[in-house]
Order: C-alpha cells, then structure tokens, then sequence
C-alpha cells in the first residue's frame, strides 16, 4: 500500500469514487493524510453521499476544516492543513452522544457532541471532490490540489493514543470499512500514483 495519489490541478475531472456497498455506519473513524500549499479552494479531502443527501459525510476546506454528516454541518473549525507539509487528519464520530473529533498529525484539535445523534452514516465514496449529488455534480473551487495517502476508515471510533500513534508513520493503519489499497483501483482523470514522500 505504499503509494499517494496526486491531484494535479483545479477542476472536476480528477477524483477517485467507490460506489460498493457499504454498512450503515452508526460510528466512523477517518484518517488519511494530506500534502497541499492551496489557498484558493475550498479543497475537498473526501465526501460521502446518498440519495437524497448530498453530504453524508463530508471533510471539506483544508484552509478551515468543516465536517458534515448527514447535510448538517460542525461550522470553522479554524483547523488549516494547507502549509504544504504533509498533516494527518483524522475524524471520529458516533451517534450515541454526537461526540465528534477531530485530529491534526496526532492531537484533538476540536471536538464536541450532540452531533447528529441517532443517525447513521451511508452512501458513495469520493475522494477529491464535494458531491452534490450521489456520484456526481462537482464544483471546480471544491476540488482537492495535492498528494493524499493512508486513508483509511473504521466502523467504530478509534482511541485518541492510537490516532497519535498513527500520526508517526503515513502508512500505518488498515481500515475495516475501506483500506487505503483499495482506492488505486479506482481514479479517475488525471490523478497520478506516486511514491509517497511523507
């Protein structure tokens, strides 16, 4: 699994997108690690989304993080990962209490609750654009400008000790949901396959 993913350019052609089956996902962990020095987007890292519901899940704007789950969105989060060094995100979330976190290169940085409780999570996988419809209606100024490697999601949150672990080392981790193998499978326009330089 040792390789990143180069999104070269503003534009909308240029994404990887897993349309399988996936479980309703009443708790998720998301990690992945990203490489940019854009400041003129709002650069998506990933976006979920059904039917219905455009933003199922949704990191987007790596000059000011934003989460999304189910079109209801956390607000600033005054989290920026666009200094051009890789950085290490990750969000955890579960539906009993809507506690949410989120993390940059091993430390909460935000974090908070009644975040959607009781919902679940489902849909499309997309990773370099913002859906505004399942699969598809991508805005170029949304569109991620970068290198992105290690993502990986779990079914469940994962504990703070273990995402600052996995902070160490940009291939560590291997998800039970999607595994970071999987998407080289999967790319579509001109995203390159690199060897990674984190």
């Amino acid at each position: 699994a040792g390789y990143a993913l180069q999104f070269p350019r503003k534009g909308t052609s240029d994404y990887v997108i897993i349309t399988r089956g996936m479980p309703n996902l009443s708790a998720v962990t998301v990690c992945l690690w990203i490489k940019t020095a854009d400041t003129g987007n709002d650069g998506t890292l990933l976006s979920y989304a059904v039917f219905g519901k455009c933003n199922a899940l949704l990191m987007i704007d790596y000059g000011n993080l934003r989460i999304f789950i189910n079109d209801h969105g956390s607000g600033s989060t005054s989290v920026s990962a666009n200094d051009g060094k890789w950085h290490h995100i990750c969000l955890t979330w579960e539906n009993t209490a809507g506690s949410w976190k989120l993390f940059r290169d091993g430390s909460v940085t935000v974090s908070g609750k009644s975040f959607q409780t009781g919902n679940v999570i489902r849909g499309a996988l997309v990773l370099g654009q913002d859906q505004d419809s399942k699969g598809g209606k991508f805005e170029a100024h949304q569109s991620f400008i970068g290198e992105m490697t290690g993502i990986n999601i779990w079914d469940h949150v994962i504990k703070d000790q273990e995402i600052a672990r996995m902070s160490k080392s940009c291939l560590t981790g291997v998800g039970n949901v999607f595994q970071w193998r999987e998407f080289k499978a999967h790319i579509k326009g001109s995203v390159k396959i690199i060897k990674p330089s984190c």
